[in-house]
């Protein structure tokens, strides 16, 4: 009886055995349809989120430094209309001009004002300086613009986008010695002008305001 008992025993740890043999050897469940399209939708909306994310990102990162590098050229212009006074004769001013007719709207100039004969206040309109950029003044004849400083342009995909808008700031000139501030080429101006950097689309931009003063307001 217990010969019989213990062969019966290994017939049954037998069955087990194959039974976990063939279990194992099944192949097993996989992904259905429905959970790898799920699967596949979720990593698309975030890689899609990821993609906006960063594209807007980026675009703000060179609407930021192209906005500084504008006010630092503004700038820049202040300080040489206050030391040209020590000149003699003195220039007649500094400034900053954007090409607002050109599409899209993205070069500027550092430009001086000058005088034909040295006289800023000239009683004749064509030797005075004209309090604005002349972007045709060439006193001697060899092809450049006697006004010209340095030209500057926005980064590809940013551009100025409220170019010839009513409060849109084309133009800002400093006059020594103070100095004195004509912005858009008119003494008459007053109150804030706008510059507004951005996307062509808008969906990124920021804005710099110019007082009478010709300060820059956040």
């Amino acid at each position: 009886n217990g010969k019989k008992s213990r062969n019966q025993e290994i017939k049954k740890s037998s069955r087990h055995a194959t039974r976990f043999a063939l279990r194992a050897l099944r192949p097993s469940r996989g992904f259905t349809l429905m959970e790898v399209i799920v699967s596949v939708s979720v990593m698309a909306l975030l890689s899609a989120i990821f993609i906006g994310y960063s594209r807007q990102g980026s675009a703000q990162i060179k609407i930021l430094k192209n906005k500084s590098e504008f006010i630092a050229m503004m700038y820049r212009a202040r300080s040489l209309a206050v030391a040209a006074y020590q000149y003699d004769p003195p220039e007649c001013g500094y400034g900053i001009h954007v090409f607002v007719n050109e599409n899209p709207a993205r070069r500027y100039v550092l430009f001086r004002d000058t005088a034909g004969n040295g006289d800023c206040n000239d009683v004749d309109p064509a030797m005075r300086a004209n309090g604005a950029y002349d972007i045709s003044k060439d006193s001697n004849g060899d092809g450049k613009n006697d006004e010209d400083v340095e030209f500057f342009t926005l980064d590809t995909g940013i551009e100025f986008g409220n170019a010839g808008a009513a409060d849109f700031m084309g133009d800002i000139l400093f006059i020594p010695p103070d100095p004195r501030i004509v912005r858009n080429a008119n003494p008459g101006v007053s109150g804030p002008l706008r510059i507004i950097i951005g996307t062509p689309d808008e969906s990124s931009a920021s804005t710099v305001n110019v007082n009478d003063y010709g300060q820059v307001e956040e």
